[in-house]
């Protein structure tokens, strides 16, 4: 995890393991596909992904479900970020093999009778952590509001080839996954890509992809 921008920036190995006492904190690992988190109407938990990825997901009183989020490695989430609307239910699954921390919100809203100096820091850490959640909320809102599948698709593969540096990328999910995140299927997203490779705008093979300077100019 990047220690530039995570729960524990600015707290030394000795007084993690004193705040992990201290808060009550559990590790758990999960594999692809299991549920890490359900919504439990009340604010019980903050988790914090230690390895792998995550989806955030809803599903509506007809049983269809759509992903509201990508939860990577550093990224924060959990009861206290749920907004539940009407009678959908709300769930975090793993996308990939993962490890989560988990904290009790109380625990980190409430300082404990020590008043440790890395309770400060953590709650520091967790509102940057916060602001990185809203800016991937506010890229979402980007993408989703584009009219077409072509242009969801290049506003997303532009904020991960600024992600990477490059115009060379892996794709940080499955193409099954990126479909969910512009709320389209497989083989409409796939057509496209085909597409948009074949009129010049980028390469792809799997998840390997190179973009094209014009692919800006779909937006």
């Amino acid at each position: 995890m990047n220690d530039q921008l995570n729960a524990f920036k600015n707290i030394s190995l000795e007084e993690k393991d004193r705040m992990f006492s201290c808060f009550g904190v559990r590790r758990k690992r999960y594999e692809a596909g299991e549920t890490i988190i359900t919504y439990s109407g009340k604010l019980n938990t903050v988790c914090i992904m230690l390895r792998g990825k995550a989806g955030g997901f809803w599903i509506d009183d007809d049983g269809n479900s759509a992903m509201l989020e990508l939860i990577q490695e550093g990224d924060v989430f959990g009861d206290v970020f749920m907004m539940p609307v009407g009678q959908m239910e709300y769930y975090v699954e793993a996308t990939s093999a993962c490890e989560v921390m988990f904290i009790g919100y109380d625990k980190v809203i409430h300082p404990c009778k020590n008043l440790c100096c890395h309770h400060s820091q953590l709650i520091n850490n967790l509102y940057e952590l916060t602001a990185k959640r809203l800016q991937q909320l506010a890229l979402r809102i980007n993408v989703l509001t584009q009219k077409s599948i072509r242009r969801k698709l290049a506003a997303y593969l532009i904020y991960e080839k600024n992600l990477a540096g490059s115009m060379n990328f892996r794709l940080s999910v499955s193409l099954t996954g990126l479909a969910d995140y512009i709320c389209s299927d497989r083989s409409s997203l796939t057509r496209e890509l085909a597409a948009m490779k074949q009129e010049g705008y980028l390469d792809w093979q799997g998840r390997e992809f190179r973009l094209y300077e014009q692919i800006n100019n779909i937006l």
